[in-house]
């Protein structure tokens, strides 16, 4: 999960921050977007999300394939 930043802890930031992320055939993260944030908590979801190695999604045959995935943060105390 994320960590608040300092400015973020000192600011007392909360809140939810919705995004969107491209996993590739090979599970890594091709990219990411906040669909719905928190000015500054967004970056904090983003460099998060974008370290992340997922399991990728899978067609009828079995092979990988790439996806969009949403994703939920919950920021708070």
């Amino acid at each position: 999960m994320p960590e608040y930043s300092s400015f973020a802890r000192d600011a007392m930031l909360q809140g939810l921050v919705w995004v969107h992320v491209l996993v590739g055939p090979d599970g890594l993260v091709r990219s990411a977007m906040v669909v719905n944030g928190v000015t500054g908590l967004n970056e904090l979801a983003l460099n998060a999300v974008k370290g992340w190695t997922f399991e990728p999604a899978r067609d009828q045959r079995g092979n990988p394939i790439p996806a969009w995935y949403g994703m939920r943060f919950d920021f708070h105390f």
